[in-house]
């Protein structure tokens, strides 16, 4: 994983120290409830991208600030809010995976074009060689038949001169 690529992913402990928690497993708990891809793991560690993270803050911080105003959260919004988030990843992972799809295609696409182009090439070079292999063809009929002419005139002359003599 690149320096930039660690940058932008969060394990389940960085993003329980950013909410102050002292045991991560909250946070691994939530993540596991919305079914969370992690973008890479490393050994037991896995590695969350940054919508994952804000994702989590999010639920925790409303949560907190729910519990704070002694309010209950309903049986219904919790549910509705595990569904959004989950919406919210699965979104973001068909994003990420059209992306990708996108950009192998492409890959395939320029990989036909180039093929393409260099048997096109092939084709123009293949038409030159036989419009010269035809006009040599030519050529040599021409000298063929001007060769049978001479023969013919020599056996001709030949004759002529076994005739006379």
């Amino acid at each position: 994983m690149t320096n930039q690529a660690r940058k932008e992913t969060y394990t389940t402990r960085e993003i329980a120290d950013i909410l102050g928690f002292s045991d991560y497993h909250k946070v691994s708990n939530y993540l596991a409830k919305v079914k969370a891809s992690p973008v890479d793991k490393i050994g037991n560690v896995n590695y969350y991208p940054t919508q994952v993270k804000d994702m989590a803050i999010t639920y925790f911080k409303t949560l907190e600030t729910t519990r704070n105003k002694s309010s209950k959260v309903s049986r219904t919004q919790e549910v509705i809010d595990g569904l959004h988030s989950q919406i919210t990843i699965l979104t973001n992972r068909q994003k990420q995976e059209i992306a990708e799809l996108k950009e192998h295609y492409q890959q395939l696409i320029d990989s036909k074009n180039q093929t393409i182009t260099s048997l096109q090439a092939e084709v123009e070079r293949l038409a030159k060689e036989l419009e010269i292999k035809n006009t040599q063809i030519e050529t040599s009929n021409q000298l063929a038949t001007q060769a049978q002419k001479l023969t013919a005139q020599a056996q001709q002359l030949h004759y002529l001169d076994s005739s006379q003599r």
